[in-house]
């Protein structure tokens, strides 16, 4: 039931499907979430899929578009008497190609829902004075070489980086982390594993096998309470050994 006071959240962009919905899905039972995605209707299913389903909202907006994140962001809080407390940053493009063949407008794009959406939501987020924890989705890529990935690997050190100083610029108050997820079954590497080649290269560099959304899912909830409270600053790797290999 909707009051007149404001509710503490937890943002989980990319939340219409693969990490982001899984994610949801497993932290909706005792937080009140806004979900975010560009697709008005893929983010109705997931939050359908829910537990407590009417304690939760949506917020549509094509990251990618960074001059419009903030105003975005700040209507629909105020409209829906929001404020967070847990920003957990799913939302992210991948794109293999050569380096030989980059494209700066791919490269702008990726940048810009990958890191860029982060600076543009950070200053709504802080002026609110609620929140508490930081968790972005950056990826085991960051750490290791592959070919055809090196403009999506950048946006994820990218990130990395981005943990490490603002750990240190809001602490104590809000705690930041990440989660460095490998090769996970989701909809977006369905195409890659169903490619028998790539599948048996794939294989190969995962002593554990790939992983499951419910694993990111756990590191996120993990991060999220008071066992990781003495936590910060940390590049949490769940990726099945893939960065051993």
């Amino acid at each position: 039931m909707e009051t007149d006071h404001q509710r503490d959240c937890t943002l989980i962009t990319g939340a219409s499907s693969g990490l982001g919905a899984a994610i949801a899905r497993t932290l909706s039972s005792r937080h009140v979430l806004a979900v975010h995605g560009r697709d008005q209707a893929r983010l109705s299913q997931v939050l359908a899929s829910c537990e407590r389903a009417e304690a939760h909202r949506f917020w549509t907006q094509d990251l990618a578009q960074t001059g419009q994140v903030a105003a975005s962001f700040a209507d629909f809080t105020r409209q829906q008497k929001l404020s967070v407390r847990n920003f957990i940053h799913c939302a992210g493009e991948v794109a293999v190609t050569a380096a030989r063949q980059s494209d700066l407008a791919q490269a702008r794009r990726l940048f810009g829902v990958n890191v860029f959406s982060v600076f543009a939501l950070l200053p709504v987020l802080l002026a609110q004075g609620t929140l508490r924890n930081i968790v972005l989705v950056s990826s085991a890529a960051s750490l290791c070489g592959e070919k055809g990935v090196a403009l999506y690997s950048a946006t994820k050190g990218a990130v990395n980086a981005l943990v490490k100083s603002l750990a240190v610029e809001l602490g104590p108050a809000v705690r930041v982390n990440a989660i460095l997820p490998g090769l996970t079954d989701t909809p977006m590497v369905q195409g890659t594993l169903a490619n028998p080649e790539a599948l048996s290269q794939l294989k190969s560099i995962y002593p554990l096998g790939f992983g499951e959304p419910a694993d990111t899912s756990a590191a996120a909830t993990f991060l999220l309470s008071d066992a990781a409270a003495w936590m910060t600053g940390a590049l949490l790797v769940v990726d099945g050994g893939r960065t051993l290999v």
